[in-house]
C-alpha cells in the first residue's frame, strides 16, 4: 500500500489504529482498531454518517474498548509458549 496516496484523514486514521494496536499489545491492526480510530476522528465524515443512519457514535466508543481488551486476553492465551514449540 502506498500511504502517500491516501487522504490526510485516512493516514491519520491508520496511525491512530496503529497506536491502538500497540496500546493493547496487539501484533496486527484489524477492523476494530480502524473502526475505533475512524469514529474518534474530529472533523471526519464517519461520525456524522453514522449519526445520520441512526448509529449513536457515543455508544460505539465504550463498546469497542472492552472488545479490544478481550481480544488482548484471547490472543495472549493463543500464543504458544516456548516449551510448547
Amino acid at each position: 500500500m502506498q500511504s502517500e496516496k491516501l487522504t490526510l484523514k485516512s493516514q491519520e486514521a491508520l496511525q491512530a489504529a496503529q497506536r491502538l494496536a500497540r496500546d493493547y499489545s496487539h501484533q496486527e491492526i484489524d477492523g476494530e482498531h480502524l473502526a475505533l480510530a475512524l469514529i474518534g476522528q474530529s472533523e471526519s465524515l464517519i461520525p456524522d454518517l453514522l449519526e445520520r443512519i441512526g448509529v449513536p457514535v457515543v455508544r460505539l466508543k465504550p463498546d469497542s474498548k472492552p472488545s479490544l481488551r478481550a481480544a488482548t486476553r484471547s490472543r495472549a492465551r493463543a500464543t504458544p509458549t516456548p516449551a510448547a514449540i
